[in-house]
């Protein structure tokens, strides 16, 4: 319900089109008033697996988000690099916001991601390190679904991650200020697949 009222809450959909290369996905409400903010992603590819660049806009906003990819020369992703771009009626003005570095095991599995957060001068201030491990050696239904935010990681591997832990420091000192980590039992279908739609 929304605001204690009895009316229902937004239904929030993905619209999502693939052509030409580029994949754009939006955001839709089933209320105008149901308090949602409308965003659009917009994907240009290098590949069908692989994005070449990104650009995340929301509404009513004049900042938004370009994503960079690179990749290295066995296709595996490399870096993304973030930039958060200002326009206005006047001018236009590109910030480098983050770099993300992916490094991969010898199988072909996301083993770590460091990400350097930036300030305007590109002085790194804070430091994300992502580990990824105890993989099994089933085949990894998510490959390809990179253009989701919940299925990302996943979708780089060749195999499934049953272990995450993430580290974050202040830099330049190194101060560790948190730390969590998460690991899953994993159910399979008889083809050795694994059920990602179970709750």
């Amino acid at each position: 319900m929304l605001n204690g009222s009895c009316q229902d809450l937004a239904t929030v959909i993905d619209e999502v089109r693939y052509g030409n290369n580029t994949i754009s996905i939006a955001n839709k409400s089933s209320r105008d008033d149901g308090g949602v903010l409308l965003q659009e992603w917009f994907f240009s590819l290098k590949n069908p697996d692989q994005p070449a660049y990104l650009i995340h806009k929301a509404e009513n906003r004049t900042m938004y988000d370009s994503l960079a990819y690179s990749y290295h020369s066995n296709g595996k992703l490399s870096r993304i690099i973030e930039y958060a771009v200002y326009r206005d009626k006047v001018e236009v003005s590109v910030n480098k916001d983050r770099i993300k570095d992916f490094f991969f095991d010898a199988s072909g599995n996301l083993k770590k991601v460091e990400t350097r957060h930036l300030l305007d001068d590109e002085l790194v201030i804070r430091m994300v390190t992502e580990t990824f491990g105890d993989y099994d050696t089933a085949q990894n239904p998510i490959q390809g679904l990179f253009m989701f935010g919940d299925t990302f990681y996943r979708s780089l591997s060749k195999n499934n991650f049953r272990a995450y832990s993430k580290e974050e420091r202040y830099m330049p000192n190194g101060d560790l200020y948190n730390s969590e980590g998460k690991n899953w039992v994993l159910e399979y279908s008889a083809d050795n697949v694994p059920l990602f739609n179970k709750p």
